[in-house]
């Protein structure tokens, strides 16, 4: 089945960010939104197995599912027309919002940079880029330090794309960021998720978190607030281990080899969260957590 098959390859992708996987999702949703339904009963029973699986597939991407949690809380209409309307109109209005929250997030992260600044990142995270490309566009400058994020490499996609645009990029192994953590005045990472357990990102986010708490150097992590899952939302990093090749492609016979892509970073060791609404401090995002509504199809 084709749609199965959209979703297994959402479920394989480890190196597009939850930004664009979000985006995928949200066409699938409008996909199986425009289908033939049997009644509003069979149209939401469709639209929840669908974002269940989708959630599934991506299960550290708070965006994917506060997509597929405001679509499921919009449909109180008893008729299959206005149904399928309010439904598109709810999944173009969350990603019109996630385009213009990521495009303000990046204005206010930009703000944290001052000249001559080294500002140390791990992995790739768009928000990420788009803030360094902000703050560049209006004249600072400063260095960065980017970790290649083993075992894919997802680093040097972040280097590529900033040296393109002119920035000054020092790409470095990721068991050297410790090194040269201390030249730096800032420390950026994304998230994939942001709960009141911690944030959710590429692994070595925490030990860099811990480290950069050490020395006194802010930790800012750039999410919006479709990175933030609701209180009830049965919060768990539960992650399978991804293919072992990426890491060893041949090893000996006997030996275990574990590969996975998630660390949970916990808020106490972060400085503040940057998200369209600028720099919120842990306790905040806590707070904002506790009143967003789950629908009762997803608990």
């Amino acid at each position: 089945m084709e749609l199965d098959r959209l979703v297994q390859a959402i479920r394989d992708d480890n190196r597009a960010g939850a930004t664009e996987l979000t985006r995928r999702a949200a066409d699938l949703m409008l996909r199986e939104i425009g289908g033939d339904h049997l009644s509003p009963a069979d149209f939401r029973k469709s639209l929840a197995a669908l974002g269940k699986a989708l959630m599934a597939a991506q299960p550290t991407m708070a965006s994917i599912f506060n997509m597929v949690n405001s679509l499921l809380l919009s449909l109180k209409e008893t008729e299959l027309p206005p149904l399928k309307q309010i439904s598109r109109e709810v999944v173009a209005d969350f990603l019109a919002r996630l385009k213009s929250n990521s495009r303000a997030l990046a204005h206010h992260a930009g703000a944290f940079i001052q000249e001559g600044y080294t500002v140390l990142t791990h992995s790739y995270s768009s928000s990420v880029a788009a803030a360094l490309e902000v703050a560049h566009a209006e004249g600072k400058q400063f260095q960065l330090i980017v970790t290649e994020s083993r075992p894919i490499l997802e680093g040097r996609d972040l280097a590529t794309r900033l040296t393109s645009k002119g920035l000054s990029v020092k790409l470095v192994a990721d068991s050297t960021a410790f090194r040269y953590l201390p030249q730096a005045q800032v420390v950026f990472v994304g998230a994939d998720s942001v709960a009141s357990q911690g944030v959710i990102n590429k692994v070595g986010t925490w030990g860099l978190a811990l480290a950069a708490k050490e020395l006194a150097i802010p930790f800012y992590v750039l999410a919006t607030s479709e990175k933030v899952v609701p209180a009830e939302f049965p919060f768990a990093l539960k992650e399978e281990p991804g293919n072992p090749k990426e890491v060893w492609d041949n090893p000996p016979a006997g030996l275990e080899v574990i590969n996975l892509y998630y660390d949970l970073t916990p808020l106490k060791l972060v400085t503040a969260v940057v998200s369209e609404e600028g720099g919120r401090k842990p306790a905040e995002i806590i707070e904002s957590a506790q009143g967003l509504a789950v629908s009762p199809d997803l608990i």
